[in-house]
């Protein structure tokens, strides 16, 4: 099993006047808190496993949703959001009016391209589950991504957190990856 693990140190807290044009930023919902940062976490995640080379390991996924992105994140495009992300999607680049014929086809067909490329078995009804009232020790936004090899061991997990802060003069979506 690998624990991908990631350090981040935080840059010295500056102040500065925001605009009302820096609370938008590019998303596919609307609390980019609930679709930028999920789709993000997943994309990090799939690509840390391209990295190390583990897809083609990857036979099924996990994504356990925590707290406040659980208990409103369908309303505000979180599933959606993460299966893109987990289909190597950024929000930058993907073009929003793909995503529901393509989230249709993930739940006719139950398969996912990992990173665009590895198919798996994917029912998101199944493989995202979330933890209603349950919060991650860390934050309320809390997603953990699991992979799993075709004997069903784990082979990689980390654990993401959503929020929105203010830092280096900028507004917007930060990820905060924690070690496990």
């Amino acid at each position: 099993m690998i624990v991908i693990k990631r350090r981040y140190t935080a840059a010295p807290i500056k102040h500065a006047v925001v605009s009302i044009f820096d609370l938008f930023s590019i998303g596919i919902g609307p609390s980019s808190s609930h679709t930028v940062g999920p789709m993000r976490a997943a994309k990090i995640f799939v690509k840390d496993l391209a990295d190390l080379k583990m897809i083609p390991k990857v036979s099924s996924l996990r994504v356990d949703i925590y707290g406040s992105l659980a208990m409103t994140g369908v309303g505000h495009g979180t599933p959606n959001a993460i299966i893109m992300g987990l289909q190597g999607e950024t929000p930058e680049a993907i073009d929003p009016t793909t995503i529901n014929r393509r989230i249709v086809d993930i739940k006719s067909s139950s398969c996912l391209k990992v990173n665009g490329k590895h198919q798996i078995s994917f029912d998101p009804s199944k493989h995202l589950v979330f933890h209603f009232g349950t919060f991650l020790p860390k934050h309320p936004n809390g997603m953990r991504f699991t992979a799993f090899d075709k004997q069903g061991d784990m082979v990689a997990t980390n654990e993401f957190f959503s929020v929105f802060i203010m830092n280096n003069y900028r507004l917007g979506v930060v990820l905060l990856l924690m070690n496990l």
